[in-house]
Formats: C-alpha cells, structure tokens, sequence
C-alpha cells in the first residue's frame, strides 16, 4: 500500500501537468533582443526597412509566449525623432505556426504612435536601431 500512494500521486503529476512547446523563431532570420518570464522578444532581420533620411525603422517582430502556447508577429515603425513606436499589423498564431488565432492590419487612422516607455521592450527596439 506504501508503494501505491507515491506511484499515484506520481500518475497524477505526469497526467494532470501540461507540457508546452514554444515556437522557436529561425536564428538564421530572427535575432533574439531579450526576454522576460511571460515574452521572448525577436527581430526579422530580413525585413528591416530605414526612411530616406535613416530616422523610421520599418520592421517585423515576433513575441514569443509560452505560457499561452501562442506567439505574435506584429509590424512595427520606429521613430528616432519622436521615440516612439507605431503597430501597423499584429497576427496571432498557436506554438505550431499553422493555425492563425487573429490577424489585424490597422488603419492608418487607427495607427497611433507610443511614446517609447523607459526600461519596456519598446526601448530595447528602439536602442537596436538607435544606440545613441
């Protein structure tokens, strides 16, 4: 009987746990720019595009989360005068690429700029592009 209890309670665990497998974006074309416990944060290096004067970044990212199973590609303009970011586009896919769970393209009514927050992911995007 003493064996039984640590052997169930054993079942339990290994039945009742959920075992997530992330998306992991393709190093060769997404540079990895930081995570935290809840999103890993990569950079489309295939897809960067500058303005005429190299003062807006045009750019893809994918947000990484694995608590949710999920994972966000989002289109994003950096502006180096403003410091601030804008989302043009943002789909949701599940951890296997395959399914999409929303897709948006916003407006350009709808388009409204962020200023960049101190210490957020939208500062760490910003000083990839703009170190100084």
């Amino acid at each position: 009987m003493k064996k039984v209890v640590p052997i169930l309670l054993i079942l339990f665990i290994l039945l009742t746990s959920t075992c997530f497998a992330a998306y992991e974006p393709d190093p060769k074309r997404w540079i990895w720019l930081g995570s935290d416990d809840e999103v890993g944060m990569f950079l489309d290096k295939e897809t960067i595009e500058y303005s005429t004067d190299n003062n807006i970044v045009d750019c893809w990212i994918c947000f990484v989360i694995p608590q949710e199973n999920k994972h966000a590609i989002t289109n994003q303009k950096i502006d180096k005068i403003a410091k601030s970011i804008t989302m043009t586009h943002v789909t949701l896919y599940d951890s296997s690429n395959k399914e999409v769970l929303e897709s948006h393209t916003y407006k350009s009514w709808e388009q409204e700029p962020e200023r960049i927050i101190p210490d957020s992911k939208g500062e760490a995007l910003y000083r990839y592009f703009f170190p100084n």
